[in-house]
């Protein structure tokens, strides 16, 4: 079994990473959205806290570069 956590807090992703139990962190536009700092230095930090991996979809690409 993997255990996947969706969101963007840092302190809630250190938290969980410490339990040694999360195999991936996902997030969405809708999540992102309610970001408070710019998305691409957040998600830098994410990256940060999973091996330097983070996971991009095609709408979250499209959504950060604003392409239509």
């Amino acid at each position: 079994m993997r255990f996947f956590i969706n969101t963007i807090d840092i302190k809630e992703i250190n938290s969980l990473n410490q339990t040694g139990m999360v195999d991936e962190i996902n997030t969405n536009p809708s999540i992102l959205a309610k970001a408070t700092s710019p998305i691409k230095k957040l998600l830098k930090k994410i990256a940060k806290q999973k091996d330097n991996a983070v996971t991009i979809t095609p709408d979250l690409l499209l959504e950060l570069y604003k392409i239509p």
